[in-house]
């Protein structure tokens, strides 16, 4: 009788101990970012609507972290990804210019890309005013740029030039 009270004290010490390790490294923590996350990104190349063709690639970079739950899917400063897809030229039936970049990817702190809607770069699209990069992401609507020009028509986007994408579908990134 005393003998089986001694197991089950100890296995009943031994199963509390195993609670009370941290989880495994294997056993990382998945984070959910829903599709439509708002990610900030910031213009590493210039971009003129005037003299872009399709195929030029196109550098980004995140403005700032992006959080799921308490842990960080996507580090800010993380390079983008992303290929002008279609150019529209001014023509005399009142067409504008515009520049859609599409295939933008960013990688998530697993490693793994995460796929972000294409971003359309028009006159429509640029902000008329300079707020700073934390207002410029909170108030903006997805999309609009900060920092871009209209110049006789066309779009100029400087290197430094703000806008907020969004993921494209929802995705599972593991946490380091």
């Amino acid at each position: 009788m005393q003998r089986h009270l001694a197991i089950r004290v100890g296995v009943s010490m031994l199963v509390a101990a195993m609670l009370r390790l941290p989880p495994p490294a294997w056993a990382a923590t998945a984070i959910y970012v829903p599709a439509g996350t708002r990610v900030g990104v910031r213009f590493v190349t210039r971009l003129d609507s005037s003299t872009v063709i399709q195929g030029t690639r196109v550098g980004l970079s995140v403005t700032t972290d992006v959080i799921g739950g308490r842990h960080v899917a996507i580090r800010a400063g993380t390079p983008v990804s992303g290929i002008v897809t279609e150019v529209t030229r001014p023509d005399t039936f009142g067409t504008r210019d515009q520049v859609v970049i599409g295939f933008l990817r960013v990688n998530g702190t697993d490693g793994h890309p995460i796929v972000l809607r294409d971003l359309v770069v028009s006159k429509e699209m640029v902000g008329s005013g300079r707020p700073a990069v934390a207002d410029a992401l909170a108030a903006r609507p997805t999309g609009q740029f900060v920092g871009a020009l209209v110049s006789g028509g066309h779009v100029i986007v400087p290197p430094g030039a703000i806008v907020t994408d969004t993921t494209a579908a929802s995705v599972t990134v593991a946490a380091p």
